[in-house]
C-alpha cells in the first residue's frame, strides 16, 4: 500500500489505544478471545455436566456451578474485550478514511483555484 503524508495508516491511529492497555494484557487477551470463543469450549462446559449425571448430587452441584459461571465470569468479559478491540480497529479505519477524504477535498479544491483552472473546463463556459 502506498503512503501519503495526508493519509496516516489506521494503525498509527490505534497506538494510543494500544498505549492505554499494556502488550502483555492485549496479546493475552487475543489469545484468551480465540480459544475461549470457540464452539470447542462450548461444547465442553455444554457436555461436561452432563457427563456428571450419574455422579453424586454433590458432585454434580460443583460441576454445574464451575461450568455454568465459566461463560458468566471468564468467555462473556474475554469476549467483549476482543469486541472492543474489533471496534477501535473499525473506528481507526473510519478516521483515516476521512482524512483521506478531506485530503483529497483540499487538493480539489486547491486546483479549482489555482490559476488556469477556468481554460481546463473541457471548453464549457456558463
Amino acid at each position: 500500500m502506498l503512503d501519503h503524508p495526508h493519509v496516516p495508516h489506521p494503525k498509527l491511529l490505534l497506538v494510543t489505544e494500544r498505549a492505554r492497555v499494556s502488550r502483555v494484557t492485549a496479546a493475552i487477551g487475543r489469545v484468551a478471545a480465540t480459544s475461549l470463543g470457540s464452539m470447542a469450549l462450548f461444547w465442553v462446559t455444554f457436555l461436561v455436566p452432563l457427563l456428571t449425571l450419574p455422579a453424586p448430587d454433590g458432585v454434580k452441584l460443583v460441576v454445574s456451578v464451575v461450568f455454568s459461571s465459566w461463560f458468566q465470569a471468564w468467555a462473556l468479559p474475554i469476549l467483549q474485550r476482543s469486541a472492543n478491540l474489533a471496534d477501535a480497529k473499525r473506528d481507526a479505519k473510519a478516521d483515516a478514511d476521512h482524512i483521506a477524504l478531506t485530503a483529497m477535498h483540499h487538493k480539489l479544491d486547491q486546483l479549482l483555484r489555482s490559476p488556469g483552472a477556468a481554460g481546463r473546463d473541457g471548453g464549457r463556459s456558463e
